[in-house]
């Protein structure tokens, strides 16, 4: 019976393959620009990647995984005939701080893309653009609700940190430990926190979480405290695990708006203001892309190569 590392393994191999014969499709096209991304994120690179290589025939690859990615780059680049193509790689960083942009290949300088959809001033342009607040004309309500959210950013980036330093730990040491095995896609950050308009809340501790991640490993306090310590340097919440982060930011951002929806000023808030907007979880990738932050190593990086 194969082993769940050699299934991988033979999973990735064809993945690989299998994305090699697409490039060899467009090998003879001098105008092509290849771009593989993990999963779905064209959704919110594409955009930003035709402001500057305007009129270029974009074609887009979605690869499983930056261990996939990483693969096929090697095997492209060893291939006289497919490194002839214009391609550029997209990657998030997840926990490992020593992914860098080089190259080619554009690593996200935060956990994954949808931390760029979290903080203050996506809420801005958000409140903005999509629900009409005026931040001269309704000045009172804009700075309540951005002061608010303030708060609300920092106490999950507060209560999510135990689970983040675990969830790194575990990860690293899965590494060389094919026995863990974390299932995070099938789990949701309110697992996790209360969110609410009064208050973020934990609703975990450390022996929870070895409960309901069953095929973890233990850990010492000591690399707990480590890990925690490496994340507060690298930005606290940006290194935290983004499809957390925004799932976190749909909700209170939804919750915040329907406080000001109650009549005669009888919501959280104290005020009221008809606010129609609705975060949805399932397009909010696409639905908020133009909001989400770009950043400047983001930029550097595709006017060097539509040089």
């Amino acid at each position: 019976m194969m082993s769940r590392v050699e299934a991988m393994r033979k999973a990735r191999d064809f993945e690989v393959v299998k994305i090699q014969n697409i490039l060899k499709e467009h090998s003879s096209d001098p105008d092509v620009l290849i771009c593989i991304f993990e999963g779905e994120d064209a959704k919110y690179y594409g955009s930003r990647i035709d402001s500057v290589f305007r009129g270029r025939n974009r074609k887009n690859i979605k690869c499983k995984g930056r261990n996939n990615l990483l693969k096929l780059k090697s095997k492209v680049e060893s291939n006289k005939y497919l490194s002839k193509i214009k391609i550029l790689y997209f990657a998030d960083r997840d926990f490992d701080f020593n992914y860098t942009t080089h190259g080619n290949i554009y690593f996200t300088p935060c956990y994954s893309i949808e931390n760029l959809y979290v903080g203050s001033d996506v809420l801005d342009r958000i409140l903005c653009d999509e629900v009409g607040i005026c931040s001269i004309e309704e000045k009172e309500i804009y700075d309540l609700l951005h002061a608010n959210f303030e708060i609300y950013l920092k106490q999950a980036d507060s209560e999510l940190l135990t689970l983040h330093s675990w969830l790194m730990c575990q990860v690293k040491m899965s590494e060389t430990n094919t026995s863990i095995e974390l299932n995070l896609k099938n789990t949701k950050v309110e697992e996790f926190i209360n969110i609410t308009c009064q208050k973020i809340e934990s609703k975990y501790d450390i022996q929870s979480l070895y409960d309901k991640f069953s095929l973890s490993h233990m850990i010492e306090e000591k690399e707990l405290e480590y890990s925690s310590d490496l994340l507060l340097k690298n930005a606290g919440h940006l290194s935290y695990r983004g499809k957390y982060m925004l799932e976190f930011f749909g909700s209170i951002v939804n919750k915040m708006l329907q406080e000001c929806n109650v009549k005669g000023g009888q919501g959280h808030f104290g005020v009221t203001r008809k606010c129609q907007l609705s975060i949805s979880q399932d397009s909010v990738l696409s639905t908020l892309s133009q909001y989400a932050r770009t950043p400047s190593c983001l930029t550097d990086f595709l006017k060097h190569h539509a040089k």
